[in-house]
């Protein structure tokens, strides 16, 4: 079986066997691992989509994520700067998103945590690499066959020249979409370490991050002759910025995530703001992040990662949902109302739109703070609130938050509209056969609850209708 894996085999050699395995053996690992890479890069830069033979497809992973074994074994510094320049062309390649998605967090949190150094090279190089693409397009269809070679022979000379300069220095200067290629630039962001006191890589984060901001609000030019108001950031680079960012914010430290989730909230202008029609790319971008910012969380609960590292992302979202919170206007009209009570969609409703009725232990303790979320900034988002009670804050929440609710949609008669949704059907429903032993001892409770009832009696619910009749009997029992 590991005959037709040779990385693999290659792979477990140098990993478990390092000191037993003979010299032509570690000799023959390496040059494995090595040869496959090369041939994988060069089927990705080429867009050869026939079947290569010279290695196994199954093994692709396991070889873009070996460079670690490479550096490990190589003796001399020309070795060292070949396997640097080796991984800049892998991060330049045109991979599919899924499979950079794993070439980036194994390069920034695998290969930058073993190799600070020579991963630094690797992420200067990049951003060196996208000054100079940006600087001498290649296009192919406008070259012949001696003008191509000579094009890349000059290419190639370079990333050599920046591969084995162990003095290159970070110029921020240089940085920007108008001088860098846009893909190249997205791709040494999503490598940038954020655990680590190197100030390089936040002063890079820092500096690039309101560029792309900008570039969002610009329109999407897919031809070669860009105007200075296109595009300049595509939908791929700025998917895994999306994820990146959000994980930035569960995993750094605290006064560099609150910058940046600053740097994003204060992105929306009032013109941002005041938009309700048509598409908005740069307010998507925000929501998504924060989207992903809380569903890599709950995914982690889920997935029982480690329990020290779970605690830790818990007090660092709660920490910047406060953030949040005083980064909002009490104005009642800011675009991230909605995101700021939780309603979002795949964390209360699964792929086929069932309801995602397990209590989320991260609310735990949270009863006071949601409250202060809804009354303060929430009142606008009626509808918010009953999606997150009649879902994952059914046991955190209820019943005291029937108390809340009665008191914004009684000082509303138009909030009202938000009972006739089938979240809040499913919340009463909750209410009654969770909550009904605490609510009948409690006249406020009581009184709430049947006022909600009677409410979406009006507005035409029989389910609401059917549940007063049991709870009108509770309470005359209790009288």
């Amino acid at each position: 079986m590991l005959l037709s894996k040779p990385v693999t085999l290659a792979v477990l050699g140098l990993n478990e066997f390092s000191s037993s395995v003979s010299e032509e053996q570690r000799k023959w690992c390496l040059k494995t691992i090595f040869q496959s890479i090369n041939a994988i890069l060069q089927d990705e830069i080429l867009q050869n989509f026939e079947l290569n033979r010279s290695y196994n497809l199954l093994e692709k992973n396991v070889a873009l994520s070996s460079f670690h074994l490479l550096m490990q074994n190589a003796e001399y510094n020309e070795d060292k700067n070949e396997i640097i320049a080796t991984m800049i062309y892998m991060l330049s390649a045109p991979f599919h998103n899924h499979e950079i998605d794993k070439i980036n967090q194994y390069v920034r949190e695998f290969f930058f945590n073993k190799y600070p150094e020579e991963a630094k090279r690797v992420w200067l190089g990049v951003i060196k690499y996208s000054n100079y693409k940006k600087s001498n397009p290649n296009f192919y269809g406008y070259k012949d066959e001696e003008s191509l070679k000579k094009v890349q022979e000059d290419e190639k000379k370079f990333v050599q020249e920046i591969s084995s300069d162990e003095n290159l220095k970070l110029e921020l200067s240089e940085i920007s979409l108008e001088k860098c290629e846009g893909y190249l630039l997205a791709r040494a962001f999503v490598i940038t370490p954020f655990d680590t006191n190197d100030k390089d890589f936040s002063n890079f984060v820092t500096h690039l991050l309101p560029i792309i901001l900008d570039d969002l609000t610009k329109e999407e030019d897919y031809s070669f002759n860009k105007s200075r108001k296109a595009r300049h950031l595509h939908h791929e680079s700025i998917s895994n910025i999306e994820q990146y960012l959000a994980n930035l914010l569960l995993d750094g430290d605290f006064d560099y995530s609150k910058s940046i989730l600053t740097k994003l909230v204060n992105s929306l202008s009032s013109s941002t703001q005041g938009q309700r029609f048509g598409r908005n790319d740069l307010l998507d971008f925000v929501n998504t992040t924060l989207d992903y910012f809380v569903l890599k969380l709950y995914d982690n609960g889920n997935s029982k990662i480690d329990q020290t590292k779970y605690l830790q992302q818990q007090t660092n979202f709660w920490n910047l949902w406060e953030v949040l919170f005083n980064l909002i206007p009490a104005n009642n009209s800011h675009p991230l109302i909605q995101k700021l009570l939780l309603d979002i969609r795949y964390l209360l409703w699964d792929y086929q739109g069932n309801p995602n009725e397990n209590d989320w232990n991260v609310l735990n303790g949270k009863k006071e703070f949601y409250k202060k979320l809804f009354l303060e900034k929430g009142k606008s988002k009626v509808s918010s609130v009953i999606n997150v009670f009649s879902t994952i804050g059914g046991k955190e929440f209820l019943p005291d938050g029937i108390n809340w609710l009665t008191e914004v949609l009684m000082s509303d008669s138009n909030a009202s509209l938000a009972l006739t949704t089938v979240s809040s059907e499913r919340m009463i429903k909750r209410l009654f056969y969770n909550h009904i032993s605490k609510i009948k001892n409690d006249k406020a409770l009581i009184d709430d609850y049947v006022w909600i009832l009677n409410r979406m009696v009006d507005l035409g619910s029989s389910e609401a209708y059917l549940f007063r009749e049991n709870v009108i009997t509770y309470k005359s029992l209790n009288n």
